[in-house]
């Protein structure tokens, strides 16, 4: 059995130029080569996961802190599952061949619904909302509006529809819905206010929708454009009636999540910003600065979900040159390890400030990596016994930190 590392970070809030990752990792059962995940949110600690592997469409639940996970079959009859989202600790997906499904984690499966086409759903608080196509509510087709359902009053809510051909995109962004929709071959965003949806943006004619995610006082959005010479990706905020672009990309941007403190995309491009981009890029919502990692995807990110602790994003996981995990990866979220007394918890180094050579006497028997801030890995022991000497000749004069045990220590370098 191939076991995926899921990295997961812990520490304290601070901004991106003090950026530090502290990587602690654990596993999804059963993910081979092959496998993919489709659908992906986060409910406190427990992690959601909807997944291909093996010709087999599963539901996945993971608790994030004990690391157990329960894996439900889904019959192959009902198809692949293309989004979903959580209300109350059960998931609740929906699968290629219209049906809406509940699951929960003892992973009893029931109906919910079923479209008469494409629908996408998502969740906010207690209500999972549907839009894309018609939905059969107590044998009766609704028409393709934007819907509503309260498990636990098991009760259905149809909103109008906006004056468009589709709605391609729904948000709920300030207490208020907003929706995309296609209108004789331009997108427009639609605001509903007391039941009448009002236009509060047209995209450009040579300009597509792609995804969003609604943050405190913005809505992020990705876009396509198409105009010539080359298609592009675009990253824009909607504050206030206006869009701004802020990055552009050479492939789309296919999922947004938004922490307090940072912005991650997955997609299917190389570059975003002017940055290199393997599918996966990250900044701060402040400063607008792209963090550089020499982490990446191999495949297409078209799943993420996050919060202020955890992130996780679907695809392949590379870590720098030679590490290698299938599905799903957990990276840092907005958080900084603070830097403890070098004395303490059985750990000494010296000398400090150091030239040329650093010793490391370490108790606790784990992993040593040695950073600088920017994040880069310059030197690693696994596994040292007692003491470590690293040659430290090469590297820069500067403030480096040091590893060791999900714990963080640093030193200078002269």
């Amino acid at each position: 059995m191939k076991q995926i590392v899921l990295f997961v970070f812990f520490a304290e809030i601070v901004n991106a130029q003090n950026f530090v990752p502290v990587w602690e990792d654990t596993y999804l059962p059963d993910q081979e080569a092959g496998c993919y995940v489709s659908s992906l949110d986060l409910q406190n600690e427990t992690i959601f996961i909807g997944r291909y592997c093996g010709a087999e469409d599963e539901i996945v639940f993971g608790d994030i802190s004990s690391e157990e996970w329960t894996e439900c079959d889904i019959p192959d009859s009902l198809g692949e599952i293309s989004s979903g989202g959580v209300v109350d600790g059960v998931f609740y997906v929906y699968t290629e061949s219209n049906w809406i499904l509940s699951v929960d984690q003892s992973c009893e499966t029931g109906i919910v619904a079923k479209s008469d086409g494409w629908v996408k759903i998502f969740s906010e608080n207690d209500t999972l909302h549907v839009f894309g196509s018609g939905v059969y509510i107590d044998d009766t087709l609704s028409p393709p509006f934007v819907h509503s359902f309260v498990p636990a009053t098991n009760t259905w809510k149809s909103f109008p529809s906006p004056e468009s051909e589709s709605v391609i995109g729904l948000t709920i962004f300030q207490n208020k819905m907003f929706c995309v929709g296609l209108d004789d071959g331009i997108q427009k965003i639609f605001q509903l206010d007391d039941s009448v949806w009002n236009v509060v943006y047209v995209f450009p004619e040579d300009e597509h929708f792609v995804s969003w995610e609604s943050a405190e006082d913005r809505i992020y959005v990705s876009s396509t454009n198409f105009a010539p010479p080359f298609e592009y990706g675009i990253f824009s905020e909607f504050k206030d009636g206006d869009m701004d672009s802020l990055f552009s990309s050479d492939g789309n941007i296919l999922a947004i999540e938004a922490t307090s403190c940072f912005v991650f995309v997955s997609g299917n491009f190389t570059s975003f910003g002017n940055c290199d981009a393997e599918n996966l890029a990250m900044f701060d919502r402040g400063s607008k600065e792209i963090i550089q990692t020499d982490r990446g995807l191999d495949n297409n990110g078209y799943a993420l979900s996050a919060n202020d602790e955890f992130v996780y994003v679907g695809g392949a996981f590379i870590y720098g040159a030679d590490i290698y995990s299938p599905g799903v990866i957990s990276l840092p979220s907005c958080y900084e390890v603070s830097v403890e007394d070098i004395t303490k918890n059985e750990v000494k180094i010296f000398p400090n400030p150091a030239t040329d050579f650093l010793s490391v006497e370490n108790g606790i028997g784990k992993v040593v990596r040695i950073f600088s801030l920017s994040e880069e890995i310059y030197l690693m022991a696994n596994e040292i016994d007692n003491k470590k000497v690293f040659d430290i000749t090469n590297l820069s004069s500067g403030t480096y930190y040091i590893l060791i045990g999900g714990k963080v220590f640093s030193f200078v370098k002269l």
